[in-house]
């Protein structure tokens, strides 16, 4: 027979309100609520931000004493209150958990659990969390040999030592490609493990025929199609922490003849770099959720796009291209 012990009741406002924080109007004048404090029996952060505290209610249908225990490795975890006391069925409860993340917390989705233990039932509940140790632009351009550019960063954590990879500038690899390849004319590239970026740019060789490529990964034998690389989106696509693997951009042309073309791979690893990007300041006193200025400094690049990479803690961090 089942003894749930604890329920999590979420009655029909509760919904509309979930509807509303989702930007849904109901008409029904519920105050929106965030996803993450629905009162449902799993928790999710989808985007933990230095710290976060969510709010819950238990109904009891076995009255007790019940013990709180949390698993979420690499987050700081609170329950308040700890122990929940029901003298009777039908008694309800708030609580919340708090979560902050700390040096250790990785850059992954991290799952875990809470469980409320009671005297012959323990009622577990579910939790998600992503964590994100930093605002900051996903990239930043910048042109020139010698140069630096300045944007704003914000931590999410008090401990902010901040990291630099590259620039790598790769020689462009000429090709050509025909109308009759149907599935374009293939490039790959095999990305190691624990690159920090990689940048894919195809470079049209004919001005007055279109080219385009798309953008896969090898899994499982498989493609997985993962972005296009056309004029639209100025020839390039960029990704950051990048899977291991075999990626290959399948070449297309527009045109009604053979048209030349060339690529440019760039892959930035931990001991890879063309030249010199610093940043300043690389260990900066802050403040969780106060913004401050970095700037990026360049040089000795050639005259082609170059790429690097700003780490910042827990696996954030800022692609950087040059020219």
């Amino acid at each position: 027979m089942l003894k749930p012990g604890l329920v999590y009741d979420a009655a029909a406002q509760d919904w509309y309100g979930y509807l509303e924080g989702l930007g849904v109007k109901t008409g029904t004048g519920a105050a929106p609520v965030a996803t993450s404090d629905l009162n449902y029996p799993s928790i999710a952060v989808g985007a933990l931000f230095g710290s976060r505290t969510v709010t819950r209610k238990v109904t009891a249908l076995t009255p007790g004493v019940y013990h709180a225990a949390v698993d979420l490795p690499g987050i700081k975890t609170k329950v308040k209150p700890s122990t929940l006391v029901f003298k009777k069925a039908g008694e309800t409860k708030e609580f919340t958990v708090s979560m902050e993340m700390t040096r250790q917390t990785g850059g992954d989705a991290i799952v875990g659990s809470l469980t409320w233990q009671g005297k012959n039932t323990a009622v577990r509940s579910p939790v998600m969390v992503t964590p994100l140790s930093a605002k900051a632009p996903a990239e930043v351009k910048g042109a020139g040999s010698n140069g630096s550019l300045t944007f704003d960063v914000t931590p999410g954590v008090s401990k902010f030592p901040v990291k630099t990879y590259g620039p790598v500038s790769a020689d462009p690899v000429p090709g050509t490609v025909n109308p009759s390849d149907i599935w374009g004319k293939e490039v790959s590239v095999v990305v190691p493990e624990g690159a920090k970026a990689v940048s894919f740019k195809l470079i049209p060789g004919d001005p007055e025929t279109e080219v385009g490529a798309i953008l896969g990964y090898t899994e499982g034998g498989a493609q997985q199609g993962l972005a296009w690389v056309t004029s639209w989106e100025d020839y390039r696509a960029v990704l950051a922490n990048p899977r291991p693997g075999k990626y290959t951009l399948f070449v297309l042309t527009f045109g009604s003849a053979e048209t030349p073309f060339s690529t440019q791979i760039n892959v930035v690893g931990a001991d890879s770099g063309s030249g010199a990007l610093t940043v300043t300041p690389d260990k900066p006193k802050v403040t969780p959720g106060t913004a401050f200025p970095l700037t990026a400094t360049w040089s000795g690049q050639p005259d082609r796009t170059a790429t690097g990479y700003i780490e910042y803690p827990n696996e954030a961090g800022t692609i950087v291209t040059i020219n």
